[in-house]
């Protein structure tokens, strides 16, 4: 984590909310380095990331199960399909879209982390 202008930006995944730490706040980009912008963008194809490992593990378990359920294995692919194709439009130069991935999806991954660890 880096201050810049007084307000705090976090750098690298050593903040990432899938792993359970809390992102600092984010300054707009209008401070940014290439390098911190570049470790954002990661953060958040890290996030969409786990939270589609989440969904193809749901569907997995559900289809090993004696007779799976048809409905819950089609809102989890709807679901890791969508996670899908945010990634797929995330752009290095759209930070607001970014910074818009980790905040709402960001405390999702982490309520699914904590789920799965405790």
């Amino acid at each position: 984590m880096t201050r810049r202008g007084g307000v705090k930006v976090v750098v690298g995944l050593e903040a990432c909310p899938v792993r359970g730490d809390t992102p600092a706040v984010y300054d707009g980009g209008l401070a940014m380095t290439p390098s911190e912008r570049l470790a954002r963008f990661d953060m958040a194809q890290a996030i969409l990331g786990y939270l589609m490992a989440a969904c193809s593990e749901r569907i997995y378990f559900e289809g090993r199960k004696a007779q799976p359920d048809a409905a819950s294995i089609g809102r989890w692919e709807t679901e890791r399909d969508a996670y899908f194709d945010l990634d797929d439009a995330l752009r290095l130069d759209d930070q607001a879209g970014t910074e818009q991935v980790i905040a709402t999806y960001g405390p999702l991954a982490q309520a699914i982390s904590r789920k799965q660890s405790g």
